[in-house]
């Protein structure tokens, strides 16, 4: 894991905040997991000044999740010229094509020398989001992953998907068509 020292940033550099969603509550509000996740970026942001936060998520009962995510970052002083919203993000697969087609489209636009990306989540979360991040941005040294820990309780969910990540990164068809039944099993009650 990643110290939290305050660290320098290097000139021509992009710093990204990357927020992956979590958990909605039935009434429509962030559930206690997105909050943490949104909180910890807020409270980061004066010390890594970031260019950019990345809010992932889709609907949850007709709810956008990564909207709702950006109106509680506003409220916490960020602002709104800063927040990208990714609406096509079902999970942790998604999140991270989501974040890594916007780091790649960023690169060809603005060309740093280096990017700096944030990740903020619980940690078996954080771990499959960081092993997957590596896989996709391993050859190329431009993209420094930082991984944010976030305090929280795990699901056996979350627990069962992170062994399924670790042992083959991408069969994930298993763990797509659970979160699916899943989604489905919850929505219903």
């Amino acid at each position: 894991m990643v110290s939290e020292e305050k660290q320098i940033r290097p000139s021509n550099a992009l710093v990204i905040f990357f927020i992956p969603s979590g958990d909605m509550c039935p009434d429509g509000i962030l559930g206690p997991h997105t909050k943490a996740r949104c909180d910890k970026a807020a409270n980061e942001y004066t010390q890594a000044q970031p260019d950019y936060f990345f809010c992932s998520g889709n609907c949850y009962k007709n709810e956008l999740v990564a909207e709702k995510m950006a109106s509680y970052l506003e409220k916490r002083g960020i602002p709104g010229s800063r927040i990208r919203i990714d609406r096509a993000a079902w999970g942790t697969w998604e999140n991270v094509k989501g974040v890594t087609e916007f780091v790649r489209k960023l690169i060809s636009e603005e060309q740093p020398s280096l990017v700096i990306l944030y990740v903020f989540s619980q940690r078996r979360h954080l771990r499959r989001i960081g092993h997957l991040l590596d896989l996709r941005f391993a050859q190329g040294g431009l993209v420094q992953v930082e991984l944010r820990e976030v305090k929280g309780k795990e699901s056996f969910l979350e627990i069962m998907k992170f062994w399924l990540t670790i042992r083959d990164p991408w069969g994930r068809s298993f763990i797509v068509r659970f979160e699916r039944w899943y989604r489905r099993r919850r929505a219903f009650r």
